[in-house]
């Protein structure tokens, strides 16, 4: 049976930590007001999380699971929803991200307001229980033309407009496109690191405009993983692919320069595969820092 298309479809895709993709989608359902469609891109959940999932979304009618046979990157996932998508806006919402009370409400406002492509929220992280920033100072960095060559993190005042900060760079674990500047990208690159970098320089050479919506607050939760999350783990952080991925947007982008190196990163999440590292399958969920809101 077909889905009746709403105002936004939600792309709901595999990022990693599996064991907060029930909360995440727990939060989208009472945090959002305004209809949507949820397409849950099923990269090969483990079994328990599958069957959470599937149980709290038994009783919902605007579901549409696209399932896989293979580990997808991010972006693959968000190509198979996209090319499904009858709505006029998508929202891309990772399995390890917690929305904020009227996150994408207030991004749908500020499209209203500004007539422009792509609204990212303000995102925050949770590591040991604590709640910060998430890479906040990006906000401030722009991509220019500099004689022959396109610089990456070029520091400027960005301008604002209707109260909101326009922006050049902006994560990937929660944005908001409309539906034709999200075919305009589409498909994106199989990478499995910096791909909010190609996207961020795709639009600004195709004279996107993109705006932070400080208002909407997302927060991305970071490692520890569980036993259940490694497999997928080992496939998203792969140190060889990491390189690969980073060659790949060098030659797809050759006036580009100043882009972040990525060994350091990968070493950085690879520690969390230590066996002391890792948490077991039954463990407990950690609590949510007071700040963050209940959902």
């Amino acid at each position: 049976m077909g889905v009746t298309p709403r105002k936004v479809g939600i792309a709901f895709t595999i990022r990693e930590k599996f064991s907060w993709a029930l909360e995440s989608l727990k939060r989208l359902y009472r945090h959002t007001d305004t209809p949507f469609t949820l397409y849950v891109v099923d990269s090969i959940y483990p079994a328990p999380v599958r069957d959470d999932l599937t149980r709290f979304l038994a009783d919902k009618e605007n579901v549409v699971w696209i399932p896989s046979d293979r580990f997808l990157y991010p972006n693959q996932a968000l190509n198979e929803a996209v090319a499904r998508l009858k709505e006029p806006y998508v929202w891309l919402v990772q399995n390890d991200v917690l929305v904020e009370p009227g996150c994408g409400d207030r991004m749908l406002q500020a499209f209203e307001e500004l007539r422009c492509d792509m609204v990212a929220p303000a995102v925050f992280e949770i590591q040991d229980g604590r709640l910060r920033d998430h890479h906040r100072e990006i906000d401030d960095e722009i991509i220019v033309q500099v004689e022959d060559v396109v610089v990456v993190g070029y520091p400027n005042e960005a301008p604002r407009e209707a109260g909101r900060r326009r922006v050049h760079h902006f994560e990937l674990h929660s944005l908001m496109m409309t539906a034709e500047a999200a075919r305009r990208v589409c498909p994106l690159p199989v990478l499995n690191t910096r791909e909010h970098y190609d996207l961020a320089i795709q639009a600004w050479k195709l004279g996107m405009s993109v705006y932070l919506e400080d208002r909407s607050r997302a927060t991305y939760v970071l490692p520890p993983i569980r036993e259940y999350d490694c497999d997928y783990f080992r496939f998203r952080w792969d140190r060889e692919e990491a390189r690969r991925s980073y060659r790949a947007i060098e030659a797809r982008w050759p006036d580009v320069v100043n882009l972040p190196e990525v060994s350091g990163y990968i070493d950085w999440l690879q520690r969390y595969l230590g066996s002391d590292q890792v948490l077991r399958a039954d463990s407990p969920t950690p609590e949510l820092p007071e700040r963050l809101h209940p959902a």
